[in-house]
This record gives C-alpha cells, sequence and structure tokens, in this order.
C-alpha cells in the first residue's frame, strides 16, 4: 500500500505513515473524529497533526519579565543619579553638567574631512577627555560624602588643574585637527560640533572650579 500524503510504499495494515506521520487509520481516534482525505497527495497535515511547542509561550513571558525588570533598573539607577544631582551646590552642578557633556561629546564628530569623512574625539585622543570627566565627577561626589574634608583646599586645586587641562587639550585640538589633512588643497578639514561643544563643557568644569575655590577657599 502507499501514503495518500507523502505516496511512499508502506507495508499493509500500517495506521501511521513512518515517512511524513499522516495517519491512515484513524479509528483509534475515536467515533467523533471527521475521517477527511486530502484532496492531494501534497497536501499538509491538518492542524491537529501538527506537534504544539508547549515552551514557547512561558520562554516569551519570562524574555518579557526579564526586560520589564531591566527597565525597572535603569529607571531607578537614573532617578538616584538625578537626585544626588539635584543636591549639589550651584557650582558642583556646572562641574558635574560640563563633566557629562565633556564625556558625552568625546563621541561626537570633531573633524570633518572635506564634507565627506568625519572623524569622532575618541579616534584623535578625544579619550582623554573622558578620562578627565570622570576625574571631576568623582571628586565632586565624593566631596559631597564628607572625603578629603580636612584637605578639600588641595581637592579643589586638583580638580581645577584637571578643568584647566581639558580647556587647553580641547582648544589645542581645534587649531591642530584644521591642519591635519594629509593632502593640503585637495581635501579640506572642517572642526566639528562635538569638538566645539566638548570645548564649551570644559569651560563649564574650569566655572564651577573657580567658584568653589572663590567659595571655600579665597574667601578664608
Amino acid at each position: 500500500m502507499r501514503c495518500p500524503q507523502c505516496s511512499e510504499e508502506l507495508e499493509d495494515g500500517t495506521a501511521i505513515c513512518e515517512h511524513c506521520d499522516y495517519i491512515i487509520d484513524k479509528s483509534f481516534l475515536g467515533d467523533d473524529f471527521t475521517d477527511i482525505e486530502p484532496e492531494h497527495p501534497s497536501a499538509r497535515r491538518s492542524a491537529q497533526d501538527t506537534p504544539v511547542d508547549s515552551s514557547a509561550a512561558p520562554r516569551a513571558e519570562n524574555l518579557s519579565v526579564e526586560a520589564s525588570r531591566v527597565t525597572d533598573d535603569v529607571q531607578n539607577t537614573l532617578k538616584k543619579i538625578w537626585s544626588n544631582f539635584q543636591k549639589l551646590s550651584f557650582p558642583d552642578k556646572l562641574a558635574v553638567g560640563g563633566s557629562a557633556g565633556m564625556f558625552l561629546f568625546a563621541f561626537f564628530p570633531w573633524v570633518s574631512v572635506s564634507g565627506v569623512v568625519t572623524i569622532t574625539g575618541f579616534e584623535v585622543g578625544g579619550w582623554l577627555t573622558t578620562v578627565l570627566a570622570a576625574a571631576t565627577i568623582a571628586i565632586a561626589f565624593m566631596r559631597q560624602n564628607g572625603y578629603w574634608r580636612d584637605g578639600e583646599k588641595y581637592v579643589l586645586y586638583v580638580q581645577t588643574g584637571i578643568a584647566g587641562i581639558a580647556v587647553l587639550f580641547t582648544l589645542s585640538k581645534m587649531f591642530s585637527l584644521g591642519k591635519s589633512v594629509p593632502f593640503p588643497g585637495i581635501a579640506t578639514a572642517d572642526i566639528g560640533a562635538g569638538l566645539f561643544l566638548c570645548f564649551l563643557s570644559s569651560v563649564a568644569i574650569l566655572s564651577g572650579a573657580f567658584l568653589l575655590l572663590k567659595e571655600k577657599v579665597l574667601k578664608k
């Protein structure tokens, strides 16, 4: 005998095709089962013959729960950072905000060659600004928690020095990157918005450090 589904040769009396799992003899399924033959040997098996992946729903549910948990963690972390930022004095807010901007803008385009090729700050030494920004933020928050209370003025000198380095570094990049094109006269280099914004952020850090020095050291 041949299977009506795949036309493979089978032994007489076979109830289920061993090649395509088509049920040839459906008598064992009960009296309520409707025995409907496929219109064509290549017809697909009916929905009741198709196995169902019972693990798909729990897996999707677990992914949804995990995504929700990660989202909540990120939101709570951002709220905590914002809450701590609001507790800072204005000079510290200026320094921390400028540091965050300087860190971010290091990944922006710093130079554009003939308006075709753009180079990010991180590719031309801008990683230094991220280090300086991270150091400024760490100093600002550690001062709020009472660290270096006895030697706070020296810490402020360090913070001011870091800010000064950031200003001088970004300023030097604004002058040097425009002259770094290997083929003068053929290609031109233009300073990107990322470098300009990074410079303004470094100025904000220096302003915050100067105000802190004026408030905590120079007035005493």
